[in-house]
């Protein structure tokens, strides 16, 4: 993938790479008060999710 005429694609200071083989049934984005209890819910009903935030582990849930 390129960027604006022909430069390096942005690439944030924490890009994710999913590799081959990883398959979920939803991906939310933001670990605060909402995605942690979208993602319980669905982890819940049997759903496999991966949660994605900016944040390390000690600030989840916003």
């Amino acid at each position: 993938m390129k960027g604006a005429r022909g430069t390096a694609p942005y690439r944030s200071r924490s890009a994710l790479r999913l590799g081959d083989g990883m398959d979920y049934d939803a991906v939310i984005v933001g670990a605060g008060l909402a995605g942690l209890i979208a993602a319980n819910e669905l982890v819940q009903a049997g759903r496999r999710v991966a949660l994605l935030d900016e944040e390390n582990a000690s600030n989840l849930g916003g």
